[in-house]
Parts: C-alpha cells; sequence; structure tokens
C-alpha cells in the first residue's frame, strides 16, 4: 500500500532561480548538501549545495583578481602614450571610457555579490 510521507521528512527549499519553494526529501537533502552534487528544482533548474568556507574563499578570490585588474588599467593608464605604436589608434579619451565601464561593472558586480552573500549558503 502506498501513502504519502510524514511532513517532517522533507526539507523546505526554495530554488535560487525562479525562487519555487518546494519540499526536498530528507534523505535527499543530507545527500546532496554533503557530497555537493548537482540536483534540480521542480521547474528543471540546476542547484547545489556550497559550503560557505569554499563560497567564501571564491568571493574572496574573485575579488582580488578584480582588483588587480583594476591597478593594472589604471597603471597602464598612467603611463599611456599616444605617440606609443603599441597604443596606436586609441587616444586618452578612449582608455578613460573604458576604464569608467570597468569601474561601473565594478559596481554591479559588488552589488550582486553583496545580494548573494545575504542569502543563506547551507
Amino acid at each position: 500500500m502506498y501513502g504519502v510521507a510524514p511532513a517532517d521528512s522533507f526539507v523546505h527549499v526554495t530554488c535560487g532561480h525562479c525562487c519555487v519553494v518546494f519540499g526536498m526529501p530528507r534523505k535527499m537533502y543530507d545527500i546532496r548538501s554533503n557530497d555537493g552534487e548537482n540536483w534540480f528544482c521542480p521547474n528543471g533548474h540546476k542547484q547545489c549545495f556550497v559550503d560557505a568556507a569554499r563560497a567564501a574563499t571564491g568571493v574572496e578570490e574573485a575579488r582580488e583578481l578584480r582588483q588587480k585588474i583594476i591597478d593594472g588599467v589604471e597603471s597602464w593608464l598612467q603611463s599611456f602614450d599616444e605617440g606609443n605604436p603599441l597604443h596606436a589608434g586609441m587616444t586618452v579619451e578612449d582608455i578613460r571610457k573604458l576604464v569608467a565601464e570597468f569601474r561601473e561593472r565594478e559596481k554591479r558586480a559588488n552589488a550582486l555579490i553583496a545580494k548573494r552573500d545575504q542569502i543563506k549558503v547551507a
């Protein structure tokens, strides 16, 4: 005879993509939260659990890399010489526009990271 599993054998989970709330069997939740393998929400969005330490390390590495890129661009801009054949076809204004665009993307990336950091990581 088939029956319905007790409510406490499910864990409430929210899809990080479509925000659908659903019940995941406790056993599957425990297995996936330990092994970090992929699973899917009812709407087919790929999910995985990431431990907080690993997530924090990845975020810090991304921030360090972005800072190195910013430092490199700023250093290059300071040494920019319109007469240098390596810089042919670019003006100081072109470079300033690129730097401004990069900084805007940096702000958006930081905002997304901050928003994601507010979400509890399993």
